[in-house]
């Protein structure tokens, strides 16, 4: 046998942080579009700003120590977001894995239609 012992794996946590990638964001700027129903996508969730900024770039920033998204615009009262998508608490083992399965499975689902629209407009080669 190549290897007939093999180091022991860490046991898993029994509670884990799921929010705590958010964090290693905070301070990051974003820039997005505003679509013509008034929003714009960050992580696949969308975030209502006004309609009256349709076509027009606006910047983002994380707050990943509270949760928020914060948009600095002359035009809106409202200024600050919260991220969704957030747990907002520790979650067993278990679950923690149930959701990330899930996320995984969404985000396979959403790039197999990129992929079959960009083929089915020529853009992709078979």
């Amino acid at each position: 046998m190549a290897h007939p012992e093999l180091p022991a794996l860490p046991q898993v946590p029994d509670v884990v942080n799921a929010d705590g990638w958010v964090r290693q964001l905070d301070g990051q700027h974003l820039v997005r579009q505003v679509n013509r129903h008034g929003s714009v996508t960050v992580n696949l969730a969308h975030y209502y700003l006004s309609r009256s900024l349709a076509g027009q770039r606006v910047s983002l920033r994380i707050d990943g120590a509270n949760g928020v998204l914060h948009l600095q615009h002359p035009q809106l009262r409202r200024n600050s977001f919260p991220l969704k998508g957030l747990q907002r608490q520790a979650l067993p083992y278990q679950r923690y894995l149930e959701l990330m399965m899930q996320e995984a499975s969404r985000e396979r689902r959403l790039l197999a239609g990129q992929r079959r629209r960009a083929y089915q407009m020529g853009q992709d080669s078979p």
